[in-house]
């Protein structure tokens, strides 16, 4: 493949967050509620691409957030995304493309076929992984903020079905990640205080709290994207647990949290475990010593954990962060989408 010279930036448009990289390893991951802002996309899309490092001549887009409910269906979303980025990259003098599952396109082509472009960025992630790491059998591991995909390699073909219902339906998609996930959807009861207690299901605590309180997540007092709006605190995240069992901080401690926190990431690995084995179990032909596993996302940490629980004897196992950096892990489709981009030198077409 050849390569370009050109100024190239990837981005990713989700639902909650806007992440873009560049193929020399600088990513970053932006808070924007497509739900709530839909109308103002062009606006965040301008920002970025203004303090990025000088204006980008190729813009590489991939998308997710077309599913948000501010959208009558996914094609208007698709459509709303494109005329946002189109607008941004008129402003700024770049040109833009699309990556669907036959490849880049123009947002001309993506007006034609929107359903092609939607939800592609976990097939952009394992073409990157399949053309970079040359991988032959086995699976791309991206675990995110939201979602898990789990994405089987035969013979250097990505084999999973396009859309996300049917990647649900195969469990190549556990829509089920390390940030925004709702923690009663994880878990139906916990042990508190020595005594079986079923959960609130209501939205008091998502998953970034227990993983805080587990230090594989910062604190970040900047970040009000949680449960009840607060800041990304221990204290806030103690408070947000305790009402699982429809406590208060004056009856729950942190160390009720911890506790608490550590049923409900063995449920969430117990959750990845059974998927993977699902995905093993439709290819009887196939064993782990043979396999390679790439992991990546900003949860590569839990499923380095579940690999270590449950598959320890895979010898086969490369991580995004060892490879590319922690930054282009967390921001994995938006680097998928510039690297293609670059040494498919799409920036000609």
């Amino acid at each position: 493949m050849e390569t370009s010279n050109e100024n190239i930036l990837g981005i990713d448009v989700g639902g909650a967050n806007l992440k873009m990289a560049s193929t020399d390893g600088v990513a970053q991951s932006v808070a924007f509620e497509m739900w709530n802002a839909y109308e103002r996309l062009p606006d965040a899309l301008q920002q970025i691409t203004e303090r990025w490092n000088g204006h980008p001549d190729q813009i590489a887009v991939t998308m997710t957030g077309e599913l948000a409910d501010c959208f009558a269906n996914k094609q208007e979303g698709v459509r709303h995304i494109v005329r946002s980025v189109e607008q941004v990259a008129k402003i700024i003098g770049a040109k833009a493309i699309y990556y669907g599952f036959d490849g880049f396109a123009s947002a001309d082509d993506v007006d034609r076929s929107p359903l092609n472009f939607a939800a592609a960025n976990w097939h952009a992630i394992a073409k990157f992984i399949v053309d970079s790491r040359g991988l032959q059998n086995g699976f791309v591991i991206d675990c995110g903020s939201t979602t898990t995909d789990l994405i089987p390699i035969v013979s250097q073909a990505i084999d999973s079905d396009k859309t996300d219902t049917e990647r649900l339906a195969d469990r190549s998609l556990v829509y089920s990640g390390v940030r925004r996930t709702p923690v009663f959807g994880l878990v139906k009861q916990i042990k508190y205080r020595g005594e079986n207690c079923l959960v609130a299901r209501e939205m008091f605590a998502t998953t970034q709290d227990i993983y805080l309180l587990l230090d594989q997540i910062a604190q970040d007092d900047n970040c009000f994207s949680t449960a009840d709006g607060t800041a990304l605190t221990q204290a806030n995240s103690v408070r947000r647990l305790a009402r699982l069992v429809c406590a208060d901080e004056t009856e729950f401690e942190l160390l009720d949290a911890v506790s608490v926190a550590k049923q409900i990431t063995a449920s969430q690995k117990q959750e990845f475990a059974a998927a993977l084995d699902f995905q093993m179990s439709q290819r009887p032909t196939w064993v782990s010593d043979d396999l390679q596993l790439v992991v990546g996302g900003d949860g590569e940490f839990l499923i380095k954990a579940m690999l270590d629980e449950y598959f320890h004897d895979w010898k086969k196992v490369d991580f995004v962060s060892q490879l590319w950096g922690r930054d282009v892990s967390a921001c994995l489709g938006a680097f998928a989408v510039a690297w293609l981009c670059q040494h498919e030198k799409q920036w000609a077409r």
